[in-house]
């Protein structure tokens, strides 16, 4: 080709064992953007449009990747869904007005059996369209995969509720305040842009001696309220998305990130 051009990437949306399987086949088609993409997603088939030029698949991939893994970090930690955009090939084109423009030129397309990958699988979770991406910019990092990781621990019965919170807590304590002594909770927290409250509560009730949810057995039980339990889910998660969040925020001219505040999260 004497002018090719990437015209558009596809990528397979995966949900991975042991995560219960993920239905989308009631889901309509979903037009959405990337940075530098305009994207259809449909029968579990990711079709995305360079809006810049690309001569080949490969410079185009380095540009949509980090966002695909980035979006595939979000869902575990939002949707508690483990996937996995895999790629599948590239739609290139030439340029060059000698030749035929209808003409489609394959490149290394990867053939994917998503049906295989489920056979044993039990249909357990039922989705009416499918999930968009994060519209706060994110980015994986070592401290957001090592919290995500005690979460999932505690989602996959691995843990107790309130090791998983600790563990969180314990882990952005230290990385966002490398310092030490008191009060480092609450700059760590400040770093974070989240009310120091938030971290207070959480860092209380992970230390809490639930018989069931619990680090760890006491003679002095002190088990938590639904409503308890339901808050501490909640600011886990956020707490571990707001950690990709600030890795982007400060690495980029961006507006502030908007505070986590008690009133984000159920009432206690």
């Amino acid at each position: 080709m004497k002018q090719p051009h990437v015209r558009a990437l596809s990528n397979d949306l995966l949900t991975e064992p042991p995560h219960p399987f993920i239905d989308f086949s009631q889901a309509p088609a979903k037009q959405f953007q990337l940075d530098g993409f305009d994207c259809l997603i449909e029968a579990r088939m990711l079709t995305a449009k360079p809006t810049p030029h690309f001569e080949d698949a490969e410079t185009a991939r380095l540009a949509i990747d980090p966002q695909l893994r980035a979006w595939e970090t979000r869902l575990e930690i939002d949707e508690a869904i483990r996937a996995t955009f895999r790629y599948r090939g590239a739609d290139i084109v030439d340029l060059d007005p000698s030749t035929d423009p209808n003409v489609i030129y394959g490149s290394a397309v990867i053939a994917t059996d998503t049906a295989t990958l489920h056979a044993t699988a039990s249909v357990s979770r039922h989705y009416q369209e499918y999930p968009s991406p994060a519209t706060v910019p994110f980015v994986s990092t070592p401290t957001v995969l090592a919290v995500l990781g005690y979460l999932r621990e505690w989602r996959e019965g691995r843990s107790r509720l309130l090791a998983a919170a600790y563990l969180i807590y314990g882990r952005l304590a230290r990385d966002f305040d490398p310092g030490s002594g008191r009060g480092r909770d609450q700059r760590a927290a400040a770093a974070m842009n989240v009310d120091g409250r938030v971290f207070s509560k959480l860092g209380t009730l992970a230390a809490r001696n639930d018989p069931i949810h619990g680090r760890k057995e006491s003679q002095n039980p002190n088990p938590l309220t639904p409503a308890e339990i339901a808050w501490v889910e909640a600011a886990t998660k956020l707490l571990v998305a707001r950690a990709g969040e600030v890795a982007v925020s400060s690495s980029r001219a961006l507006p502030p990130l908007p505070l986590i505040t008690l009133a984000q999260l159920p009432h206690i």
